[in-house]
């Protein structure tokens, strides 16, 4: 498993990336898409993307982008604590 984080002049970026099963991201039924529209929801409401790149017996990667706030403008509370 491979995890990065960088942090440009404007942006975070992170990916996750491991060489397992990988899966299918349109099944439902296993509490797995849940979970990842849970994640893109909240990487979206930060103004950023989520991208998840799976193929059954190939791993997975996913990988964000998030644009940083200026110091002077702080994160509304409903985004620092994850609600809506």
């Amino acid at each position: 498993m491979t995890l990065l984080l960088e942090q440009t002049e404007g942006a975070l970026k992170g990916s996750l990336r491991d060489d397992g099963l990988g899966f299918d991201v349109t099944a439902k039924g296993d509490g797995l898409r849940y979970g990842l529209e849970s994640m893109r929801d909240r990487i979206e409401r930060l103004g950023g993307h989520l991208a998840i790149k799976t193929a059954h017996g190939k791993g997975t990667e996913i990988s964000f982008v998030v644009p940083l706030k200026e110091r002077n403008q702080p994160v509304p509370a409903q985004q620092r604590h994850g609600g809506a």
